[in-house]
């Protein structure tokens, strides 16, 4: 756990798995969440979540939080701009698509 400057405490976590998996990282994700909860005595309710554009990660996420979530039925995801920003380069890379990336990385980090 991590206190910040506000007197809260947030989890932080590495794991090493062997596989990219939906099943591995849930599983690691759950170990994080049960650890959170034995040292705070709270369980840990998330309604929205940081992810590449990825779905492995989120299915790994509703794997560790929606099944015990009793607050929220469900997760909603955030999705971040840098990631964001390459996969619109990777899918529209052509000259054709060029106004395009262009248009749609204008909207991304201008609105």
């Amino acid at each position: 756990m991590v206190r910040i400057e506000v007197n809260i405490y947030l989890p932080c976590a590495s794991a090493l798995i062997r596989n990219e998996d939906s099943n591995a990282i849930g599983k690691a994700m759950s170990i994080v969440r049960d650890w959170t909860k034995e040292v705070s005595s709270r369980d840990w309710a998330i309604r929205y979540c940081l992810t590449d554009d990825s779905a492995i990660e989120q299915r790994a996420v509703q794997i560790a939080f929606l099944a015990n979530n009793s607050v929220y039925r469900a997760i909603y995801y955030l999705y971040c701009k840098w990631h964001s920003k390459m996969t619109l380069n990777r899918q529209l890379s052509s000259k054709l698509l060029h106004k395009a990336n262009k248009h749609l990385k204008a909207a991304l980090f201008n609105r």
